[in-house]
């Protein structure tokens, strides 16, 4: 839910109106009591809209809805590099989660990591869907290459690290180090993590049981997640699997 700067322009008249002419302040004293209200207002306003947004994906897990509703948001944005970047991350993980590796592709290879600022969040998000994509599509040398570079950034805090865990894992992925990904996906935290997110674990988590012959722990999995996954691209996957465990008995 994005606000353009006509409607913006609106509401500061409007609050601004309402102080000075009902309130009966002095002109600077209320220009100042505006703009603030409508910066606490707009923030919030955006906040709301985007934990609404974010929850069609991330807790209804329904990708098509979720780029359905960044589109009619990004539709009222303005055109900055900020909002370009927030909107290629944002499409780039709902198409990911429909299985359109080349189009989320074309979204990540648009972006430059270095115009996403000091939000590590954000760098290490892009870094991470990337990496997811370019071993979907089997360009691993290239894979190879952002990994180290993701490696490379110097970022300490809790939350970074967390995220760097999940690069890893999919680096290990990536090259079948599944030891090394089954560790860190049994022992990432999931408190807080969303519904999606925790889907995502344990289908992979069932890939790395079906290849290690773990054929009864691979089955439980896939079924919790085609049980579970709606109109996530890996529910479809998920039954696949459950078919080649069938064959496979």
């Amino acid at each position: 839910m994005m606000v353009n700067k006509y409607g913006l322009i609106l509401v500061a008249a409007i609050i601004n109106f309402f102080i000075i002419l009902v309130l009966k302040l002095p002109i600077i004293g209320g220009g100042l009591i505006s703009v603030g209200l409508l910066t606490i207002g707009y923030i919030i306003y955006v906040r709301l809209g985007q934990i609404k947004r974010y929850r069609i994906l991330e807790e209804d897990l329904d990708p098509e809805a979720f780029i359905e509703a960044s589109q009619r948001a990004y539709r009222q944005a303005e055109n900055t590099r900020e909002i370009n970047n927030l909107k290629s991350l944002d499409y780039a993980i709902g198409y990911i989660s429909l299985g359109s590796y080349e189009r989320a592709l074309e979204f990540l290879e648009g972006l430059d990591p270095e115009n996403l600022g000091r939000h590590k969040s954000l760098i290490l998000t892009y870094y991470n869907l990337l990496l997811i994509v370019y071993g979907k599509l089997g360009r691993y040398q290239e894979a190879e290459k952002l990994y180290r570079e993701a490696e490379s950034l110097d970022y300490k805090d809790t939350r970074s690290q967390a995220r760097l865990e999940l690069i890893r894992s999919n680096h290990y992925l990536n090259t079948g180090q599944y030891s090394e990904a089954r560790k860190i996906l049994e022992n990432y935290s999931k408190s807080g993590a969303s519904k999606r997110m925790n889907l995502e674990i344990l289908f992979d988590l069932a890939l790395i049981d079906e290849a290690e012959g773990r054929l009864e722990e691979a089955g439980l999995k896939y079924r919790q997640v085609y049980d579970q996954g709606h109109k996530l691209y890996i529910a479809n996957l998920s039954r696949e699997g459950l078919a080649r465990l069938e064959e496979r008995s």
